[in-house]
């Protein structure tokens, strides 16, 4: 009987574990999207000074 409990806590442990890593892949993709945003206004702006000179 034991076992059989351990097993069920398990079985409703392994989504939220699911649901953590996918909690941390969004994270992550919006970090990089982010990043990605940054460099793009930084670049323009860089292009922005370049022709204003």
């Amino acid at each position: 009987m034991e076992v059989q409990t351990a097993i069920q806590e398990k079985q409703v442990r392994i989504p939220e574990l699911e649901a953590e890593a996918t909690k941390a892949q969004q994270v992550k993709a919006a970090e990089g999207e982010a990043q990605v945003h940054e460099l793009q206004a930084k670049a323009e702006a860089d292009a922005m000074q370049y022709t204003l000179r």
